[in-house]
């Protein structure tokens, strides 16, 4: 929180002072001299004519013979007629405002309380190949059948095709799970630059990184099917088949500090849009997870199976953009309501990382669906005790651990809504 408080006036404060030269740079008169020099440095005719259209202050000697002088420097007709249009438009603009001289800006400083919505989140990425299961051959076991395969796990991938898992975990597993939920809510300050420019900074506490409820249905499915498929072990005299699921849903807060350039459009009675962009740091402490633990074939032949996924962010802090866009209404000269949309585009993927690891005896197996030597499945199950005879069981896989089987590639966009209100001075 110190850190954002700082990453907020450190924004301010180079965003005021900047927007203050912008202010400057603005006032800056453009006379024939400077479009002489553009000609000199070569510009093409189609970027001056955008440079004089766009001169805020222009200051064109547009006389008979000024403008025969710069015919004489070679300056294109094209851009002669742009300049007596623009000085035309500005001096309009000059005599509009020499008519009202009591116009005013207004309060220059604003201060705003918001809250919303954090809005849809949005994630690009590609899916990683899960670990494969890895033949093996039975000869010497006594087991009947040539081959069999082994697995790490059979939640998910190849070991939840083995044993025909309904519902595995693939799906959470190799694809976006995340997204941010509950209210946002922030403050802002500005300051008026000029008419038409605010200087703008803005904290604002975003939604928690939350497993989808797609995603938490996933994995009950996951749990409830494993006691699906090894029920044929619930018989007397053996311990019942287990899986339970336990999950931390919620993650941190999404913490967004930027400082933004607020351009104004023609405010139409009391109602001023506007569009908006900025940068600055976007952060979170805390990721969702959860662990599913199964067991089966105790109390002679036990084999545990625990799976835990992390969803991991690269960093806690990462850079963002912001473009936006809204409408200010006010109420009294003083105080009014904003509402305000804007996306934040970053690049900090939420990647699950996978720990598979499961556990058997030295001297007892379960063999599942043991192939002939023509590829073709001879029994379901298959139970094998004896010195040594673990080593067959098919949940002997390696352990794996951080396997990342999502990675998010693109840059991630978020797409917050807020309502505010403001108060000038």
């Amino acid at each position: 929180m110190i850190r954002h408080v700082i990453a907020f006036f450190f924004a301010a404060s180079l965003l005021l002072g900047g927007a203050s030269v912008f202010g400057q740079e603005k006032k800056q008169s453009m006379t024939n001299l400077d479009v002489v020099k553009m000609v000199q440095s070569g510009m093409s005719e189609s970027a001056m004519i955008n440079a004089v259209k766009s001169a805020a202050n222009p200051n064109f000697e547009l006389t008979n013979d000024a403008i025969n002088a710069l015919r004489q420097q070679k300056v294109p007709e094209g851009v002669v007629l742009a300049m007596i249009k623009r000085q035309w438009q500005v001096n309009a603009i000059r005599r509009r405002e020499a008519r009202n001289p009591n116009i005013d800006l207004g309060p220059k400083w604003e201060v705003e309380a918001h809250g919303g919505v954090p809005g849809k989140f949005y994630e690009n990425g590609s899916a990683a190949i899960l670990p494969e299961a890895q033949p093996y051959s039975l000869a010497g076991s006594g087991a009947t059948g040539y081959f069999s395969k082994r697995v790490s796990s059979w939640y998910f991938g190849d070991g939840a095709q083995l044993i025909g898992l309904s519902s595995p975990l693939d799906p959470v597993l190799t694809a976006p799970t995340i997204q941010p939920k509950g209210q946002l809510f922030g403050f802002r300050v500005s300051r008026k630059m000029n008419r038409w420019v605010d200087a703008e900074a803005t904290y604002d506490r975003g939604g928690q990184y939350a497993i989808t409820n797609g995603g938490l249905t996933q994995i009950s499915n996951a749990t409830t099917a494993f006691l699906s498929a090894w029920s044929v072990l619930n018989v007397p005299g053996n311990t019942p088949v287990t899986s339970v699921s336990t999950v931390s849903p919620n993650g941190g807060h999404q913490n967004f500090t930027t400082g933004a350039i607020v351009i104004s459009l023609p405010q139409m009675h009391k109602v001023k849009p506007y569009v908006t962009v900025g940068a600055g740091m976007v952060s979170s402490s805390g990721t969702p997870s959860f662990t599913i633990a199964g067991a089966y074939g105790g109390p002679s032949a036990p084999e545990t199976d625990t799976v835990h996924v992390v969803y991991g962010q690269t960093s806690n802090h990462a850079l963002t953009e912001l473009a936006g866009g809204g409408v200010k209404i006010y109420m009294t000269p003083h105080w009014g309501i904003r509402l305000d949309g804007r996306v934040y585009l970053f690049h900090n993927p939420l990647n699950p990382s996978l720990t598979a690891t499961p556990t058997n005896t030295a001297n007892t197996a379960w063999v599942v669906n043991a192939e002939d030597a023509a590829g073709k499945s001879v029994e379901f199950l298959q139970k094998l005790s004896g010195p040594g005879l673990g080593a067959y069981t098919s949940l002997s896989g390696p352990a794996i651990s951080g396997f990342k089987s999502y990675l998010g590639t693109s840059v991630q966009r978020q797409l917050p809504l807020s309502i505010g209100f403001f108060w000038r001075f």
